[in-house]
């Protein structure tokens, strides 16, 4: 077995080459192009951070939602965050949250629409909420282009 394998090495190292030159010769994706990333999320923290205040953002996923990529994470210090990231509970929970972080904009994210969905949390609406939402035709779902 072991001189067989050995001489196998070089003819798969050969067949993986010829198998990524046929693919960019066919235009063929292999691999997700750079930058990796949630990039939707970085254009909307990018969007947020330019806007005055803090900000709250609610998570909802729907159920069909993958795992990778994730939009829920946050900065170590998260009391002085401008941004802080939440999943959604259920009310009493979001509630509380809410409270806590009560000096905050608090938005709901629906991720998983195509383009994700930003709009103010119900519970919380106000007219100055709704004047500073921030522009999200810029956050679109990455493509392979």
């Amino acid at each position: 077995m072991g001189p067989s394998l050995v001489r196998a090495i070089p003819l798969i190292c050969l067949a993986i080459v010829i198998i990524r030159v046929a693919a960019i010769q066919a235009h063929a994706v292999i691999e997700d192009p750079w930058p990796r990333g949630n990039m939707p999320r970085a254009r909307l923290l990018h969007s947020l951070e330019k806007t005055p205040g803090q900000h709250l953002i609610i998570v909802r996923y729907a159920p069909s939602h993958l795992p990778d990529p994730e939009w829920v994470y946050n900065a170590a210090d998260i009391d002085e965050s401008k941004v802080v990231w939440a999943r959604d509970m259920d009310e009493k929970n979001n509630q509380e949250l809410i409270e806590y972080f009560k000096n905050r904009t608090v938005w709901l994210l629906e991720p998983d629409e195509s383009p994700p969905k930003l709009s103010a949390y119900r519970a919380a609406v106000s007219e100055e909420s709704t004047k500073s939402q921030p522009d999200l035709r810029r956050v679109e779902p990455m493509t392979g282009k």
